[in-house]
């Protein structure tokens, strides 16, 4: 009986400790967001222009995705969106790591800003407490998990920049496991299970820019594992998970190899041209604030200074094991970050020096479909915060921790913990006060979603810019569809599907009869909702002279006009 005792009471001191320590970083996270907690359902984060459209295409695709799931589930792809193009969800991302968090208060409150704030929220707790406990499992201090911690939550590029703009990306929480099991290989079969579903989810974040950075280092230690007869069988395993997760992955993204295959010229169909076809600064990478892998110079120094005390042959001999896989581990994973996040060719020093992808894009046309190379780093966030860590761990180790200097060392440890804070901190907020988490309200449903609901059919909302390709016209339709999930021949998303372009000329004719006609023939038009506080003085007076041939008002107020088409007899 006493045996069994000790085994339940460390597991359920273990138990408490994550409660207690993801409690402290969700109050923590939702002080550094605020008032994002506060104003959960009714405003979504906005700290860069893109947010206006690729926030709202982020939380459309998990509503769609939940609605889909629960309701027709083969039909998860046919997405209300660029009607009537099929498979519309995969023309852009899925974010399918983020439906557990994002799903249940979806279906519970119907609410998708709601749902996509609080999958948000909960992701970058989770990703703080997972840093902080990886740190605390190699090197036994809480405060260098805390100094980790607060290195993610300090990476301008992750809470205030790409994550943002897109809240499903939020989901790193599983890079940090991943790295520990990858660390000391699992001892069971349960143990490869579980890598093998931290692989997967991890991947399906996003699996155009997360899964090189999941599997390419995965890959590379089992490689380096393979020479050493004693790790061999270890690193087969570690392979077969790196090939079973692919594979997985691959399969979970086949819509999008069929998106590819429906189109052609794909490539060519996007807002978003690749930015790979221009040299990267090395520097500018690891210091400016829009990379995964920036970090302030003064941080920079610091790893330099714990990875040297680390080397020095006394130190790095007394170090415990896992210590030492900690340190070979944090820093693969960030060096191969910060490699494949860089354009084929970089800048060092004015010498222009060509990297691995330059060869690879001579057989493979990579950068056709990664427009932003640099979010490839995403590793960077997590195994620079995890050298952080170690670095904290390592220097605070060459003060007293014993004896009468025993508390001199503490507050030496103290002092240092907080100059790092300071550091990354500073740059951040540009002072000690906190900056307040940029946010913009969303509305929630009208009378004009209610009777589109009730009306049905194919609806275009106007305007959507000169040529017909405004993000925001169309990624604020498909925000007002989460309340009637009627097709839309609007759409938002990395791509667009061929046809669209010819759709969209078409639509800022409107309304033109012959382009209503034409309209009504290859989409079955039913519906034409016109916001004229956005449209442009001689636009305006051209929806509101009076009687528009084929079109019949059906409401109106000071701001919109909603519009049933009658399609010309015999058309």
């Amino acid at each position: 009986m006493r045996e069994g005792a000790d085994e339940v009471g460390p597991r359920a001191g273990g138990l408490r400790c994550a409660v207690l320590l993801a409690a402290a970083y969700a109050a923590l996270v939702a002080w550094f967001t605020w008032p994002l907690a506060a104003r959960a359902g009714s405003a979504m984060p906005c700290t860069l222009p893109v947010c206006l459209f690729d926030g709202i295409l982020s939380f459309w695709a998990l509503a769609w995705e939940t609605r889909a799931l629960v309701t027709a589930p083969l039909r998860l792809a046919e997405a209300n969106i660029y009607h009537p193009a099929p498979h519309a969800l995969f023309y852009g991302h899925t974010g399918l790591a983020a439906l557990p968090y994002f799903a249940p208060v979806y279906l519970a409150s119907g609410n998708a800003v709601l749902a996509s704030n609080v999958a948000f929220l909960t992701a970058l707790t989770l990703t703080l407490a997972a840093t902080h406990a990886a740190v605390r499992r190699w090197t036994g201090s809480h405060l260098a998990g805390l100094v980790a911690a607060w290195m993610v939550l300090l990476n301008r590029w992750y809470v205030w920049g790409f994550v943002a703009t897109a809240p499903h990306l939020a989901v790193l929480q599983y890079f940090p496991p991943i790295i520990l099991l990858a660390a000391t290989p699992p001892a069971t079969g349960r143990g490869w299970g579980l890598l093998l579903a931290l692989v997967v989810a991890q991947c399906l974040t996003d699996p155009m820019y997360f899964t090189p950075a999941v599997l390419l280092p995965l890959a590379l230690v089992a490689t380096a594992r393979l020479v050493r007869p004693a790790a061999r069988p270890g690193a087969v395993r570690l392979l077969g998970v790196v090939v079973a997760g692919a594979a997985l992955v691959a399969a979970a993204s086949a819509g999008y190899l069929v998106i590819r295959a429906d189109n052609p010229a794909l490539a060519t169909q996007s807002l978003w041209r690749s930015g790979a076809v221009f040299p990267d600064s090395l520097r500018a990478r690891l210091v400016a604030p829009g990379s995964p892998a920036s970090l302030p110079l003064a941080m920079w120094a610091f790893l330099a200074a714990g990875a040297a005390a680390f080397l020095v042959p006394a130190a790095r001999g007394r170090a415990p094991a896992a210590l030492r896989r900690g340190w070979a581990q944090a820093t693969l994973w960030s060096a191969v970050a910060i490699v494949i996040g860089l354009a084929p060719f970089v800048t060092v020093g004015g010498t222009l020096v060509a990297l691995p992808q330059a060869w690879v894009t001579r057989w493979v046309p990579l950068y056709d479909f990664i427009r932003t190379p640099s979010r490839l780093a995403v590793a960077a966030v997590p195994g620079l915060a995890l050298l952080g860590g170690l670095a904290f761990a390592q220097l605070g180790s060459l003060l007293p921790a014993a004896g009468r200097w025993r508390r001199a060392g503490g507050t030496g440890r103290a002092a240092m913990a907080l100059g790092v804070g300071l550091v990354m901190w500073w740059p951040h907020a540009g002072g000690l006060a906190r900056p307040p988490y940029p946010l913009v309200p969303t509305p929630g449903p009208s009378e004009f979603t209610r009777l589109v609901s009730e009306m049905g059919g194919p609806l275009l909302e106007l305007p959507i810019g000169p040529d017909g390709m405004n993000p925001n016209g169309h990624a604020f339709a498909m925000y007002r569809s989460l309340f009637h999930w009627q097709p839309l021949l609007d759409g938002y998303a990395s791509f667009w599907p061929a046809g669209f372009r010819e759709r969209m000329a078409l639509a800022v004719r409107l309304p033109d009869r012959a382009a209503l006609d034409a309209l009504v023939r290859r989409t079955g038009l039913r519906l034409v909702w016109v916001h004229l506080n956005a449209l442009r003085p001689y636009d305006r007076v051209r929806w509101e002279r009076g009687a528009t041939p084929g079109l019949r008002r059906i409401a109106a107020d000071a701001d919109n006009v909603l519009f049933a088409v009658e399609p010309r007899a015999g058309a």
